[in-house]
Formats: structure tokens, C-alpha cells, sequence
């Protein structure tokens, strides 16, 4: 607690008024659980980059782990051996897998993944397309108000608490629209998200997105589904993933 009132202290002198308009980089550190039916999936930290040309939302933990991943595939390759799944390490689960990047010029949200080493992307939704309904409750956080708003996204219920403190209106994951920066989020399917800390800095600079090959949700998910096969199975000629255009 006394971190994050550190750092947003720091945040409210060096932010400047114009918000997403100037040319500073922000930078927003959040922890990020999923425990669907109060089993653990993912326990991650997470950071949104937040510049004037888009946002970027990724996993603090997915280069670790995915170190990981690429040494099994690389045994696979080399011994022509099938991925044994009751035997592999379980924190592989633990963090975000994807990343979200908002273009706030084309006003379009992505979804960045990765299969096999190589990334693809496709939109999965348009910016400001929530329709966020306002409560009276309010909560602090440190020295932070925060003040609550639902939405639905399907069959989910979305509860955020946004601050109007911080004149950034975005948010974790695809979630923005909020006259103000998301600082908790939870969903009835057992995602949570907090505030860690916040940052900005002093000189412009851009963000570095990743790569990646534009696809379809619909053609991602059957090339990932292929790709998952075939290392369950070692069938090294599908492993290598066409490019899906």
C-alpha cells in the first residue's frame, strides 16, 4: 500500500493535464489474477504502456516462462520425442499469454499471440464500444477515489473502478471508456485486476510493439489448435506454422 501511494504521488506531480494528447510515455504496473471456480490460473504482473499513438498491455512474466516453452519445443525438434502433458511444469499456466494493444488511430483493439515463436495478431473488438453504466459506490485506494461502473461482455459481468485523478482514459487488458484510468477491475468469471504503480516519463518515446502477422480470430484459433496437436503428438512436419493471411 505504501508503495503504490508512493508512486502515485510521484504520478500526480509529473502527469500532465492533457492526458493521452502530450507526448509522454506512461507506464502502469498491474497484478493480474484468474482463478475461475477458485482454481489458479494465471497470477501475473502486468504493465499497460500508454503513448500518444496507442496502448500496450502485456505480461511482466510471459518472457520467462516462454523460455521455458521454447526448450521444450527444442527437445522436441532435436529427439523427436511427443510433449508428455501430465509432466509438464505447471507454471507455465501462471501467466498472461497474450498481449492487448489499442491503435488509437484506426480506434481497433488487437490481440497479440504468440504461436511457436512467431506472433500473430487479429481484432477482437473497437475502442470505446462498452456500455459502461454508473454506480454511487466509491472506494479508496491509498489516496486514489475510485469510482465504480458495470458493464456486460457477453455472458460476464464487468465491475471497474476508475479514478477521474489520473486524466487517462484506458484501462487493462481491452478495457477502456471511462472518463478516467482504470485502477481495479474484476469479472464474474474470477479475473481481478489492481493497481500497482504508475509512471511517466519526462521525454517523449514511443512504444516498440511487437511484429506480428494480421489474421482472424477464427484462423488463429485452428492454426493454434493444430500446433498444440502436433507437439502433443510430435509430428515435427506441422510444427513450423504457416503464415495465416
Amino acid at each position: 500500500m505504501k508503495n503504490i501511494l508512493f508512486y502515485i504521488c510521484i504520478t500526480l506531480l509529473t502527469i500532465n493535464v492533457n492526458g493521452q494528447k502530450n507526448n509522454q510515455l506512461y507506464e502502469i504496473k498491474y497484478t493480474l489474477k484468474f482463478y475461475p471456480q477458485s482454481k489458479k490460473m494465471i497470477d501475473d504482473s502486468c504493465v499497460l504502456l500508454i503513448s500518444k499513438e496507442g496502448s500496450y498491455f502485456k505480461s511482466l512474466k510471459e518472457p520467462i516462462y516462454q523460455k521455458s516453452i521454447q526448450a521444450q519445443v527444442k527437445q522436441i525438434l532435436e529427439g523427436g520425442r511427443n510433449i508428455d502433458a501430465s509432466k509438464q511444469d505447471q507454471n507455465l499456466i501462471y501467466f498472461m499469454p497474450f498481449s492487448i494493444k489499442k491503435d488509437y488511430t484506426t480506434k481497433k483493439i488487437w490481440r497479440i499471440e504468440k504461436i511457436g515463436d512467431e506472433d500473430f495478431g487479429f481484432i477482437i473488438d473497437s475502442m470505446n464500444s462498452l456500455k459502461w453504466n454508473y454506480t454511487n459506490d466509491s472506494i479508496r485506494i491509498a489516496s486514489i477515489v475510485a469510482y465504480k461502473a458495470i458493464c456486460k461482455v457477453d455472458t460476464s459481468t464487468i465491475e471497474a473502478w476508475f479514478s477521474n485523478k489520473f486524466p487517462i482514459n484506458e484501462g487493462p487488458l481491452q478495457f477502456t471508456g471511462l472518463p478516467g484510468l482504470i485502477v481495479k477491475l474484476k469479472k464474474s468469471n474470477g479475473l481481478e485486476i489492481s493497481l500497482k504503480s504508475i509512471t511517466a516519463t519526462t521525454k517523449p518515446k514511443n512504444i516498440n510493439f511487437p511484429k506480428y502477422t494480421s489474421t482472424t480470430q477464427k484462423k488463429f484459433d485452428v492454426a493454434k489448435k493444430n500446433y498444440r496437436t502436433s507437439l502433443m503428438n510430435g509430428s515435427m512436419e506441422e510444427v513450423k506454422v504457416k503464415k495465416l493471411n
